[in-house]
């Protein structure tokens, strides 16, 4: 069936490559010269084709399969330091609240008055006598 306007080739002339096939609607429609094959059948041709992109689907997939296992292990190793980190955070909390309390007994057992007392009772010192005391120059 013709569309109006347009003009077609009878089916029993052979149009060669290049020639004007037929026209319609302001578009030209040239024959394309046939495709040379070499001397492989064409089931021949579709193994190979098959074949490459058997070979490009499993590069593709063992890349794909590559990315999906680095994508787990850096989760389990975000998710692993998170928890090492939790740890750390919950020690230095635990060591900085043992520090102060260390300061003040330090603090405290380091007074004058308490020294003078321990030295006084566990030791039995006293005040140095008057010849006691030898000054140094």
């Amino acid at each position: 069936m013709a569309l109006p306007g347009s003009r077609t080739v009878p089916a029993e002339r052979t149009i060669a490559p290049g020639q004007l096939a037929f026209q319609s609607a302001g578009f030209a429609y040239v024959a394309r010269p046939a495709r040379s094959r070499s001397s492989s059948s064409g089931a021949e041709i579709g193994r190979a084709r098959r074949g490459r992109l058997t070979r490009l689907n499993l590069i593709t997939g063992g890349f794909a399969l590559l990315v999906a296992l680095f994508h787990a292990w850096t989760g389990l190793q975000v998710w692993r330091l998170g928890y090492a980190l939790s740890d750390a955070r919950s020690l230095e909390q635990h060591l900085a609240k043992e520090q102060s309390e260390l300061a003040v007994e330090y603090a405290a057992q380091t007074r004058p008055e308490r020294l003078e007392k321990e030295a006084r009772e566990r030791l039995g010192l006293g005040p140095p006598a008057p010849g006691q005391v030898v000054v140094l120059r």
